[in-house]
């Protein structure tokens, strides 16, 4: 898994939502000169609610096969957009959107995840 080709790799996984994809980027005015972590925050996400809302077993999946493959990187670039962009992402999105995520994580994104959510608790803690 290559750092700057994150993207590509993911929205491959999904070559039939190749339209989704191109919306959210449009709408988000973001491309991959932007950045994984921007592509990740402004459109991977965004996806991934959608497929949440749609009940859509085998792409969630199939995103959350994904994100384990990220867990276990060992290039801490990767492991960074999984955990300041993705997965903080969706710990901001409530607690009910966060179990239902949790539902679809392997076992490494599990463990970033709740340290992901005690670290955002902590600083939610000490900002009051």
């Amino acid at each position: 898994m290559e750092f700057n080709k994150l993207y590509d790799k993911f929205s491959k996984l999904f070559l039939e939502d190749r339209e989704v994809f191109k919306k959210l980027s449009e709408d988000a005015s973001a491309d991959t000169s932007d950045g994984m972590h921007i592509m990740f925050g402004m459109v991977v996400v965004p996806f991934v609610l959608k497929l949440l809302k749609e009940h859509n077993e085998t792409k969630l999946k199939a995103a959350f096969g994904f994100f384990e493959q990220m867990a276990l990187s060992e290039d801490a670039d990767i492991c960074e957009v999984l955990e300041f962009t993705i997965l903080e992402d969706f710990i901001s999105e409530g607690h009910n959107i966060l179990e239902q995520c949790k539902n679809y994580m392997g076992n490494e994104t599990l463990k970033s995840c709740n340290s992901v959510e005690k670290n955002f608790s902590e600083t939610e803690k000490i900002l009051g």
